[in-house]
């Protein structure tokens, strides 16, 4: 019988190691991929590597959009799962923060090549996707964890807000394309 009891319990703790897992790799992989772009940006000097930063901004739109789908399906966190994400969870903010940044250090550069505009427009469709990247992950934690997982995904929000607004757009506005 306790053999039994043993082998449930490794299940249920597998079981909830997989879906810190999901998780995990979803917040790795994001940050991953704000980590490429900033390289495709500091690079940033030409048309050609102005194609490369186009390419990984959109690579990150899509993982940010299949993370949170993962995320989306996975199971709710218990409380200590939800403690074991914080590190994982903390380096997003900050290379979110260092890759707005040098975006906007290079603006006399997107400028140059006419693309600030679609810069812009990016930074707010990847902050959309963003907001519901964080909408899912707040729901896998515990209600007792779930105000702090929002401020750090706050914090990303707001970094997408001042590279919005440090390239001159407007944060809170949709960019409208107008057919004639």
């Amino acid at each position: 019988m306790q053999l039994k009891a043993v082998f449930v319990q490794t299940l249920l703790i597998g079981a909830g190691l997989c879906q810190v897992q999901v998780i995990q790799k979803a917040l790795q992989d994001i940050t991953q991929g704000l980590t490429q772009l900033d390289t495709s940006v500091k690079a940033l000097n030409d048309a050609q590597s102005g194609a490369a930063v186009i390419q990984q901004a959109s690579a990150l739109l899509d993982t940010i959009k299949s993370s949170t789908v993962a995320i989306t399906n996975a199971q709710e966190l218990t409380l200590q799962d939800a403690l074991g994400l914080q590190q994982t969870a903390q380096q997003l903010p900050s290379q979110a923060n260092t890759t707005m940044s040098d975006l906007v250090s290079k603006k006399s550069v997107l400028d140059q090549l006419g693309a600030t505009q679609q810069a812009i427009q990016t930074l707010k469709e990847q902050k959309v996707a963003s907001q519901d990247l964080g909408k899912a992950v707040v729901t896998k934690i515990p209600a007792v964890g779930q105000q702090i997982a929002q401020q750090q995904l706050d914090q990303i929000s707001q970094t997408f807000d001042q590279g919005i607004t440090g390239l001159g757009g407007s944060p809170n506005k949709r960019a409208v394309a107008l057919v004639v």
